[in-house]
């Protein structure tokens, strides 16, 4: 996890595309508050905002986390995880929504999983631990993050197997050629052992 003002590399591929396409695209990636990675493979980003800024803000904030969350699926794609789907969140303040964005034919499905507050004072904490919602709903994002981390390292781990084999093919030849002639040896005379 990597908070603060950081650059999101998913996001400087996807300007890197277009720069080849349109040719008048810059290359920068975009600058993010809270991106969950595994190694250096980006699993998802969350967005946060002052209390009080506009609706048309907060709208603004919401598109943008949508692309760079689908910037990041794309090279979840690219690394080989199969269909991934990513959680994420738009924050104001202590308030936001959860967010899940999915694949669906040849278009990207957002859709809103839930409402979270989280306690300013002792009160909304009391009437949060007995509700126990966020809890449920922070599980289930760290979850989900878990398993795409989980995803992406047993695809490197696979990366890398086959990396060392054709390596190792390259150096050593194949197994094929490198197998031993086949020894056939016949004796002129009978041997007989005895006890």
């Amino acid at each position: 996890m990597k908070s603060g003002e950081t650059v999101l590399r998913s996001s400087r591929h996807v300007q890197e595309v277009l720069n080849e396409e349109f040719t008048d695209v810059a290359t920068f990636g975009r600058k993010v508050d809270l991106v969950f990675k595994s190694g250096d493979t980006e699993l998802t980003n969350f967005e946060f905002k002052p209390h009080g800024v506009s609706d048309s803000t907060l709208k603004v904030q919401h598109k943008k986390n949508i692309r760079l969350n689908r910037a990041i699926m794309e090279d979840l794609i690219l690394s080989g995880v199969e269909k991934p789907s990513i959680m994420f969140g738009d924050f104001e303040g202590f308030s936001g929504c959860f967010f899940s964005l999915r694949p669906f034919e040849d278009v990207y499905v957002c859709d809103l999983m839930e409402f979270v507050s989280f306690p300013r004072n002792n009160y909304e904490l009391a009437a949060l631990l007995q509700d126990g919602g966020l809890f449920r709903t922070v599980i289930t994002v760290l979850e989900h993050i878990k398993s795409l981390e989980t995803q992406v390292m047993q695809k490197a781990a696979a990366n890398d197997l086959q990396l060392k084999r054709q390596k190792l093919s390259r150096v050593y030849g194949s197994g094929e050629s490198r197998q031993p002639p086949r020894l056939v040896k016949t004796f002129s005379r009978s041997v007989c052992l005895s006890p």
